[in-house]
């Protein structure tokens, strides 16, 4: 049995959605999950359902042990909705019930169950794809991220406890008048960090979210990173790790503590 509080589980799953709009409809990137718990915390770990853009890694506190799928997210935050805070995971076979006081849902579970609709991979398998390239990440004395040969690469420009507040506010502007392009462009240059969105026709916006001066650099990001820093609070390290000798463009690393991250790819095109 596993014991976590509901509502870090639903801010886990809300997150680990990675929701952002897809031709102005606020679209789910990731539909299912793997669940572990060990060592006092609940772990989930995703990639997109492109399996190449944004890699989430996320966990909560919690007690007890224990492994489950959740093969369809948003009918796991259903139930949710109908419990109270303190609730318990009981794992059976295929199944899952939650439980609060006096109240008991029991939901499929299967990590045989698709990843995502219309995919030949089952959810173990994504899993195994994602957390085979989370592993290529260290947080120890320096963030890196350990290339295919071997190879340790660092980021060459990193800002540390920006406001998640202020990088929501800057990145959320992509919505002014309705234009939700779900395009960000972040820049350093002599203002800091920067973020640019949207049109002059109906609202460009930049947002200086740091003053520090670094390495000087523009890329273009998707990924709805606007719904990324809308679930946060406190302050993220954002580093910045450059693939474009292979051709992958710059790298934005999203630290959030103990160990969370969001790893998102920047536009080639």
């Amino acid at each position: 049995m596993i014991t976590v509080d509901c509502n870090s589980l639903v801010w886990l799953l809300q997150l680990s959605q990675r929701r952002q709009n897809v031709a102005g409809k606020v679209t789910p990137q990731v539909h299912s999950l793997m669940m572990r718990a060990a060592g006092g915390r609940l772990t989930a770990c995703s990639l997109v359902k492109d399996g190449l853009s944004s890699l989430t890694l996320l966990s909560i506190p919690s007690s007890g042990t224990g492994d489950f799928a959740i093969s369809d997210i948003e009918s796991f935050l259903g139930a949710l909705k109908y419990h109270g805070n303190g609730i318990n995971l009981e794992i059976g076979e295929n199944k899952v019930a939650i439980r609060s006081g006096n109240k008991q849902t029991t939901l499929t579970s299967s990590d045989k169950a698709l990843a995502f609709p219309h995919t030949s991979s089952n959810v173990s398998e994504w899993e195994a794809k994602s957390v085979l390239l989370a592993t290529k990440i260290s947080f120890g004395t320096e963030v890196s991220y350990r290339m295919n040969d071997g190879s340790i690469r660092y980021p060459f420009a990193s800002w540390i406890g920006i406001d998640t507040t202020t990088l929501y506010e800057a990145f959320r502007c992509d919505g002014m008048n309705a234009q939700k392009f779900n395009l960000y462009t972040v820049s350093s240059d002599e203002r800091g960090l920067c973020v640019e969105v949207g049109k002059k026709l109906k609202g460009k916006t930049i947002t200086q979210v740091d003053t520090l001066i670094q390495t000087a650099f523009e890329a273009n990001y998707q990924g709805g990173l606007e719904y990324v820093f809308k679930e946060l609070t406190g302050t993220a390290d954002i580093h910045f790790i450059d693939f474009t000798p292979e051709g992958q463009g710059m790298r934005m690393l999203i630290t959030l503590g103990d160990g969370d991250f969001i790893f998102q790819a920047s536009n080639l095109g």
